[in-house]
């Protein structure tokens, strides 16, 4: 169950002010197994939030500062608070710069407190005569993660038809959750070696993303974008499976959009992602298609064709098994109606 409201109240001319808040309920429950399990196995969860935000003109049509921060409270780390200041600047009628300071945090999951997965056994060996479990435990103390981030951007628009957005980044982490070796125990005849869940490590990432509209003509319209991550951890060694090398530094994607004279529409995409080093993830490229036309005023078909440059690739590492999935060239049609 979820509820939520807001409220704007803007009788002051150089002040729009925003508030609300919300409240959640879920209830969840498991069936577990060998392998995978919750405890206790169910469970009553409440979200209780709250948001306030304050929109000031500083110069009339030019400068404008917005502050406010969500206040939220959860049954596994308790009382957060999430601030946010931004400003932004009219410089001309095409020109805009903004800038931000923002804090938000990553509650831990029911997993993160009450979970179990055993991750694999390992036969014995010369020197480890006994087979070796290893566990994933939940940890109930465990913290939010925490994210102070730092962004300066830039729109301008030289003409009517193009537009163009740079934006860089700089994100502090702390109290990241990742998984930690514990001490290993021998239990009759195997070895038990868990692996609990904690706020063990830091990191710190720096970017930018860009993109860009194009109206080419009142019929076709280009997007493209291309963003930059550079993900930095404090201790890898710490690190086991978290986000090391799972993170491309380099994504880019250009998408074109048509409407036909009979009011048939083709978008075509195209992107490129660079190669995920830690987890032996090649680059690749994507190339996706998607025809469609209104039979009716509220019905469409469309045609759809994904991953069309190659007959399958690898985009993430296995989980829970050992095969690697792949993504694989794949044609569809639908057929939607509005009403």
């Amino acid at each position: 169950a979820d509820i939520e409201f807001q409220h704007i109240w803007s009788k002051w001319q150089r002040q729009e002010i925003i508030w609300g808040g919300g409240y959640r309920f879920i209830y969840s429950t498991n069936d577990p197994s060998t392998q995978y399990g919750l405890t206790p196995h169910s469970r009553n969860d409440s979200l209780y939030s709250m948001f306030l935000q304050d929109k000031i003109t500083i110069v009339p049509d030019k400068v404008f500062l917005t502050i406010g921060s969500k206040f939220e409270h959860n049954d596994y780390s308790g009382f957060e608070i999430q601030p946010s200041v931004r400003a932004s600047w009219l410089i001309g009628r095409n020109h805009t710069l903004w800038g931000a300071v923002s804090r938000a945090v990553h509650t831990p999951s029911r997993f993160d407190s009450d979970g179990k997965l055993s991750y694999a056994i390992i036969p014995p060996s010369g020197a480890i005569p006994l087979p070796t479990l290893v566990e994933s435990t939940g940890n109930k103390n465990a913290e939010s993660e925490d994210l102070l981030a730092y962004e300066l951007g830039y729109r301008i628009q030289p003409t009517k038809d193009i537009s163009v957005d740079i934006t860089g980044f700089y994100n502090n982490y702390d109290k990241l959750l990742t998984d930690t070796f514990g001490t290993a125990t021998v239990l009759g005849s195997y070895i038990y070696q868990p692996i609990t869940v904690m706020n063990s490590t830091k990191a710190h990432a720096f970017g930018f993303e860009a993109s860009s509209k194009y109206d080419v003509t009142k019929q076709w319209r280009l997007y493209a974008a291309y963003s930059y991550i550079d993900l930095q951890f404090n201790d890898k060694s710490r690190v086991i499976s978290s986000f090391v090398g799972k993170n491309p530094k380099n994504m880019f994607n250009l998408r074109s959009n048509y409407i036909f004279s009979n009011d048939m529409e083709m978008t075509n995409s195209l992107y490129t992602v660079s190669k995920l080093h830690d987890i032996n993830i090649s680059g690749y490229y994507r190339f996706d298609t998607k025809l469609s036309y209104p039979i009716a005023h509220n019905i469409d078909v469309a045609l759809v064709g994904q991953n069309l440059f190659d007959r399958r690739h690898k985009e993430s590492s296995p989980f829970l098994y050992q095969s690697q999935e792949a993504v694989g060239r794949s044609v569809y049609a639908g057929l939607s109606f509005k009403f």
